[in-house]
This record gives C-alpha cells, sequence and structure tokens, in this order.
C-alpha cells in the first residue's frame, strides 16, 4: 500500500483538466483563484488541477476536440469548463461535437455566461464561448453540474434543455477583502479609473469615436471636483494597446489581484467600465461607479443586486458629472451592499456544493481506476497497487 509521509494513507490523486480564459485578465485570475479554493476544499490536497486554454491554443491542446479529448480520457479523471469574468470576453471554445460524445469523464460547468450578438442574418441571439446554439445545447446536457454566473443564462439554458443548469453567481464575489469597515474604505482623496478598449465595448461606432474625448473630459472633471490624482488602471491584457496610445497619460497595469489591491485601495473612488471590475470592488469593499459598456455587461450586477448602481454610456458629453453626482451617494452603495451579501453566501453554497458532487464522482472514477488489475508486465499485485480512499463528505 502506498502511504504518505508520517504513515497516513493518502486519498488518490485525482488529476481535474480545467478549460478556462487564458490568463490575460486580473479578474480571470482571480476568479480562477476562487474556484481553486473550492476545488482543494472539495478534493483536500491530492488533486491535479491542470488547466488548458478554452480555445485558440497553437500546440493543438485547446478545448474539446478529437485530440484534447484523447488526453483528457487518457490522462484525467474529471473535466471542468470555467467561463470568463468578462461578459464581453472573446473567448471561443474549440469544440468538436463528435469529440464530445468520446469523452468518458465528469464534467461540470461553472460560471457559464451568455452574451447577446447578432447571428448571420441580422438577428438577435445568445452566445457562450462563441458556440452557436445547436452545439451549446450538446455541451450544456452532456455537463453533469452546470453552474451560471447570472439568472438569465440559466433561464435559457434551462429553457434549451439543461434543466440541471443552476445561478451560482460570479465566483469573484466570494473574494475576501481585508479586515477593514466599508466606512473606512476611502482614506484618500485621489480617484482610480480602469480603462477598456472602445473597440472592445458593446456600443455603437460613433460613441467609440467620442470615447477618448469623453475620458479625458472624465479625468479633467475629477480633478475639478476636488481629486486631485486621478490615476488610469488596466487589467486586460487585451486593453494594453489602448491604454498605451492614449499619449502623456501614464497608466498602471495590475496583473495580479495584489498589485489591483495596492493601487486601488487607497482611493476614494474607482471608476470602472468593466462590469468584472466592478464585482470585484463590491466584494472587496471598495467605493465604485460602473459605467455599462452594454446590455449584457449589467446581467452580473443584476444578478448580484447591483443593478441600480450600474449606468449606461448613452451620454459620454455629462459622464464626468454623472460620476460625480453618483459619487456623492456612496451611502446607497453601502446600503445595497449589505443586502446582498446574504445572497452571495448562497451564491458560494451552491458553488461549493456543485463542486462538491463533482469531486466525489472524480473520487469514484479515481477509485475505480485504483482498483483495476495493474497491467500486464508491471511486476505488481492488484493489492500492491491498491490505494486507499479517504472520501470527502457529501
Amino acid at each position: 500500500m502506498v502511504t504518505a509521509p508520517g504513515g497516513q494513507p493518502p486519498a488518490p490523486i485525482c488529476t481535474v483538466y480545467c478549460l478556462r480564459p487564458r490568463p490575460v485578465s486580473l479578474a480571470d485570475e482571480a476568479l480562477f483563484g476562487v474556484v481553486r479554493r473550492h476545488l482543494r476544499a472539495a478534493f483536500g490536497p491530492w488533486v491535479n488541477l491542470v488547466s488548458r486554454p478554452l480555445g485558440g491554443d497553437a500546440l493543438g491542446r485547446a478545448g474539446l476536440t478529437s485530440r484534447t479529448v484523447y488526453d483528457l480520457n487518457y490522462g484525467g479523471h474529471g473535466v471542468l469548463i470555467c467561463g470568463s469574468a468578462d461578459a464581453r470576453s472573446d473567448e471561443v471554445l474549440d469544440f468538436d461535437p463528435a469529440a464530445l460524445a468520446a469523452l468518458d469523464l465528469p464534467l461540470l460547468g461553472l460560471n457559464w455566461s451568455g452574451r447577446g450578438v447578432l447571428d448571420a442574418d441580422g438577428r438577435p441571439a445568445q452566445r457562450v464561448f462563441g458556440l452557436r446554439e445547436d452545439h451549446l445545447r450538446l455541451l450544456a446536457e452532456r455537463t453533469n453540474w452546470l453552474v451560471c454566473r447570472d439568472d438569465r443564462t440559466r433561464d435559457w439554458l434551462v429553457a434549451g434543455g439543461a434543466a440541471h443548469a443552476v445561478t451560482g453567481g460570479c465566483p469573484t464575489l466570494a473574494l475576501e477583502p481585508e479586515p477593514v469597515a466599508w466606512e473606512e474604505a476611502c482614506p484618500e482623496t485621489g480617484a482610480v479609473i480602469t480603462v477598456r478598449d472602445p473597440a472592445r465595448m458593446g456600443i455603437p461606432a460613433t460613441a467609440r469615436a467620442d470615447f477618448v474625448g469623453a475620458l479625458r473630459a472624465l479625468v479633467a472633471g475629477l480633478r475639478r471636483a476636488g481629486y486631485p490624482s486621478v490615476h488610469l488602471v488596466c487589467v486586460d491584457e487585451g486593453d494594453l494597446p489602448f491604454a498605451q496610445s492614449l499619449a502623456r497619460t501614464d497608466f498602471f497595469y495590475a496583473d495580479r489581484l495584489e498589485t489591483f489591491w495596492d493601487v486601488v485601495r487607497p482611493s476614494a473612488l474607482h471608476v470602472t467600465f468593466r462590469e468584472d471590475v466592478a464585482l470585484m470592488c463590491a466584494a472587496l469593499g471598495l467605493p465604485f461607479v460602473h459605467l455599462a459598456c452594454g446590455e449584457d455587461t449589467r446581467r452580473p450586477l443584476e444578478t448580484a443586486g447591483l443593478w441600480h448602481w450600474s449606468m449606461g454610456l448613452d451620454d459620454l458629453g455629462g459622464l464626468s458629472l454623472r460620476v460625480v453626482q453618483q459619487a456623492a451617494r456612496f451611502d446607497e452603495l453601502s446600503t445595497l451592499r449589505l443586502a446582498a451579501l446574504p445572497r452571495w453566501a448562497e451564491f458560494e453554497r451552491v458553488t461549493a456544493r456543485m463542486v462538491r458532487r463533482f469531486a466525489a464522482a472524480v473520487l469514484d472514477r479515481r477509485t475505480e481506476d485504483a482498483h483495476r488489475p495493474a497491467a500486464e508486465g508491471t511486476g505488481l499485485t492488484a493489492d500492491e497497487t491498491r490505494v486507499e480512499v479517504r472520501r470527502t463528505p457529501r
């Protein structure tokens, strides 16, 4: 029998393949940090978490294709497909329906979020991972457990046949802030703006052309309103070219949560054009103003109970005035956040419950593998290759 140091028999070491967005966004890294915490709580320390991109891998190791499914079946005991923290993410899943049929492992879906797009005929359509509706239906039905980011995506998937889909909110709502009271979170008078490339926003082309001017006017308006320092922050690698194009304007690039916290924490105001950053600020207890880049970017805040704190970008000319006016009502944000905390806790319980069920199925699969007779020629008997199981309670 194989034993761990100290004489205690280990649980079987499981390998879980995690298909997730490439680590180009701070919010996606923060989100997967929460997911990793759930996985290790369910499996214990005896789990290998192998990250693979959803799509676009030059080596052909991305998504669910004939090549990747062979690798997953050969070396894995479970598969997780995790959505992006960004409602307007361009991530597309490499997907082959025939390969999906060959996948012989427990499959968990986390943080799936629909994105409104136009189909080939110009009609509104819904997409998750860029998949067309029939492929998405196949994938959703194949998942053993499916946790959606918002209620609308869940309702849409349930109507399409995935009756087991549930709402778990965005995992970043479970980020743990430092032990500081909400009223004490604004020790300084500066402001921070999380920038976003207007080409990646869900706004009309005419508004994109006016966005740079509106951004500069916002910075000037915040300084006139009494914020002596206004810093720009970029949290997504895809927005770096836009941030670099702003001549004579410095910016911070926060690729880690610690860097983001160090930059944003001392500020009295955080203005963001990203719903994923707005959710992070809400979870961390930081005052923020959210400017929505499209209807789909408001859904996660709607599910989190913060819909009324999100403003649209329909009036770029009066942007700075609207931001300053909303910043004067941070007591309302505090009230909304406190009222939403019980639902966030329920979201975390839902996600933890689905992950535990997934872990139990993966451990069952791993135990079956451990009890299979050893291959001929190894010189080991079945008893000598047997591994005792320390099960995580369901």
